[in-house]
């Protein structure tokens, strides 16, 4: 193997930071390092620039016209075989200086370490800093970019975005499928700018949850985890008044609409009402085939207590693996959420 890295750096109509992005790589590639580019179909004059540093470094250039997992797919596909380390970085960010020899240095330490991500700077369309975003050194207890981490090869073997209808949030299944056997390293060094704009998949909430939705159930799938979940509905009655008057709205009819969610979730087997009054003469309880009205038998002045010591509820919810616990005076939920 002559050299141990691969960076891949793909665009998409990024060309008022390409070039930023590309100097940040060009500028601290090692003799062990190799660069590709990749244009994803730009509209703008991606492809042109990519065209211009490809020349200029020597580095391979292709243009992919498909969504960002599948060029991802076809990365590892042609080239994981070829490299010991593998990292993307996208058109729209900029590593930091020394990020590469900092990542390389982290990942070399033990050959169980999987994956390497570090900290970061979030800046703004014109490069302002926004925000610094430090992690503590250790392991990841979260889903870390898909960009700017540092891979060992042999812990991808087994991604494939495309055959599992993974569309988005490739760190986040990425993460999932591997902490389990390799060790995902975080450190606090600055590793690279994360820069925000009008065109960040992640704007899109519903859609960045939909996609996380997806990555679990994929995952739960693959390893044919077992669930068997349950909600606990609880308030304190004495809050609702307030509640109502700061939404102006109305309690019961609010409450049903989020009934009417858990009733469609594919994870929440049954659902239970917790509270020191009956509830059916509220609410017609008969029309949700999941809900149950459970009376708390605890008054302690916390609502958590009070239903963590409730006798009735500790008998029903001995049989389930997972149990969802839910304020609607406090929280509002929607569909995708329930089912992450």
């Amino acid at each position: 193997m002559k050299n141990d890295t691969l960076i891949y750096i793909v665009s998409h109509n990024h060309e008022k930071y390409l070039e930023q992005c590309l100097d940040s790589v060009f500028l601290q590639i090692d003799s062990k390092t190799d660069v590709i580019l990749i244009d994803s179909g730009s509209k703008d004059s991606s492809a042109e620039i990519l065209k211009k540093y490809s020349k200029k470094y020597g580095a391979s250039f292709f243009i992919k016209k498909m969504i960002l997992p599948n060029i991802i797919d076809w990365v590892y596909e042609v080239y994981l075989d070829k490299y010991k380390y593998i990292m993307r970085v996208d058109g729209d960010d900029a590593l930091r200086s020394g990020a590469l020899s900092c990542l390389k240095e982290n990942i070399s330490k033990d050959n169980k370490i999987g994956s390497v991500s570090g900290s970061w700077i979030e800046i703004d369309e014109s490069s302002n800093s926004l925000n610094k975003m430090i992690l503590e050194d250790g392991y990841a207890i979260e889903a870390f970019h898909g960009a700017c981490t540092l891979f060992r090869t042999n812990a991808l073997k087994n991604i494939f975005f495309k055959s599992n209808d993974i569309k988005a949030q490739d760190g986040l299944y990425t993460w999932l499928n591997i902490k389990t056997n390799w060790k995902c390293i975080t450190i606090s060094n600055l590793i690279f700018q994360y820069r925000r704009h009008r065109n960040n998949i992640s704007n899109n909430e519903e859609n960045l949850f939909l996609n996380r939705k997806l990555a679990y159930m994929r995952v739960f799938n693959s390893k044919n985890i077992k669930m068997k979940c349950c909600a606990v509905i609880g308030y304190m009655e004495e809050d609702i008044k307030n509640y109502e008057i700061n939404t102006n709205s109305n309690f019961y009819s609010n409450l049903q609409i989020q009934l009417e969610y858990l009733e469609k979730s594919s994870t929440i087997e049954k659902i239970f009402i917790s509270c020191k009054s009956d509830i059916s003469n509220k609410i017609d309880l008969n029309k949700y085939k999941k809900v149950n009205y459970v009376e708390r038998t605890s008054n302690n002045t916390t609502l958590i207590s009070s239903i963590q010591n409730c006798k009735n509820l500790e008998e029903i919810i001995k049989s389930y693996t997972d149990v969802l616990i839910l304020n609607p005076v406090k929280n509002v939920w929607t569909d995708s959420v329930i089912d992450i």
